[in-house]
């Protein structure tokens, strides 16, 4: 698996799609089928590359970006606004390293990969941690699901561990659905409608995301909460703890420094 970032310091790349080189300004995602790159695009815009490694041997990157490909297609052609806008794909995109990396060579990607190029979205991932879910935000993201299914596309990846996945919250406050790389294509109604009833379900007020949310942003709303009145007699002790440990330092440097002065030989 490649490294594209390190922990701390970020290292320069460049991205070639179609002839031309874009900086990358930050990795989004690094997963063994898929990298996701936001680029800088012209007059102080980007865009998002997802590129699928040829480094799988059991070709999963292939399903992954032909599935993609041919979801976002639909949905472009049906100009289907509740998804980032589909720009295209190229299946000869490479990273450009700087002369100073310290990538192995068996593990840069300087051939030709499949990826495609997405409009970026300006959001967040709706999480608990995020605060920003709602049962208005759920009403919108239901209602963009449906008019996903309506195309005949089943996601295929919208939940894990109780909670919803793969959907930002924008800056605007629409919604958006994203990653099909799992997604089915002329699914049957049966399909389409047990994800959508599940992504109600997911959603609603009984849900662990919606319990969870709202318990974050009460604890938020607080200016301080009764959890944090619990931890002060903790701070307190440390506090006092460490008092007491700098006190008999200076008195005994102080001690020091008079029998210094008072007996010089």
């Amino acid at each position: 698996m490649p490294i594209l970032q390190l922990k701390r310091r970020p290292i320069s790349l460049k991205v070639e799609w179609k002839g031309k080189q874009y900086t990358v300004v930050r990795v989004l995602q690094q997963r063994p089928i898929s990298i996701v790159l936001l680029v800088e695009w012209a007059n102080d815009t980007y865009r998002v590359i997802k590129l699928y490694p040829k480094r799988d041997e059991r070709h999963l990157y292939k399903r992954g970006f032909e599935v993609e490909r041919k979801a976002y297609r639909i949905l472009r052609d049906a100009r289907c606004k509740v998804v980032p806008w589909y720009h295209g794909s190229c299946h000869s995109t490479k990273l450009v390293y700087p002369p100073d990396t310290t990538i192995l060579p068996e593990d840069r990607l300087c051939e030709g990969h499949p990826a495609i190029m997405l409009e970026y979205l300006d959001g967040d991932l709706v999480i608990p941690d995020n605060n920003n879910f709602t049962l208005l935000v759920a009403q919108k993201a239901l209602e963009a699901l449906h008019d996903i299914h309506k195309l005949g596309i089943c996601h295929g990846d919208i939940y894990d561990n109780r909670l919803i996945r793969n959907l930002m919250f924008l800056k605007n406050g629409k919604v958006a659905w994203f990653d099909f790389e799992h997604s089915e294509i002329n699914d049957e109604q049966d399909a389409l409608s047990f994800e959508q009833g599940l992504a109600e379900e997911l959603m609603s007020e009984n849900s662990y995301l919606y319990k969870t949310a709202k318990t974050k942003q009460e604890q938020n709303a607080r200016p301080f909460s009764f959890d944090r009145w619990l931890a002060l007699p903790y701070v307190v002790v440390i506090f006092f703890t460490m008092l007491i440990s700098v006190i008999p330092i200076r008195l005994m440097t102080a001690s020091n420094i008079v029998q210094d002065m008072t007996y010089p030989g």
